[in-house]
């Protein structure tokens, strides 16, 4: 089995944290006689202050979705980002000054 990717799409900023990135590629699984299988995937790469975080989905390719483009959800991504920054903030009295 191989993977391999094509349409890799950079999408515009989705606006997530202090910076992210949003991407769209279709993963291509190869197996020996028989015919590639293509799985579109969309993956989010959000930073947080000093956490970086990564949201990543798919779609079975034998599934409803089949062959539509992925897309993370922006529920997902706005919950953990917003956890994240609870974090941060929780921790903020435990930082040593230098």
């Amino acid at each position: 089995m191989s993977f391999d990717y094509e349409a890799v799409e950079v999408q515009p900023d989705p606006g997530y944290g202090d910076e992210s990135v949003s991407v769209r590629l279709t993963q291509v699984v190869s197996y020996p006689d028989d015919k590639p299988v293509r799985v579109p995937f969309a993956v989010v790469v959000a930073r947080k202050g000093t956490t970086v975080a990564v949201f990543y989905t798919f779609n079975a390719p034998r599934g409803l979705q089949g062959t539509r483009p992925a897309s993370v959800p922006v529920a997902i991504v706005r919950a953990q980002l917003d956890k994240i920054g609870e974090l941060e903030v929780a921790a903020a009295p435990f930082k040593r000054s230098r």
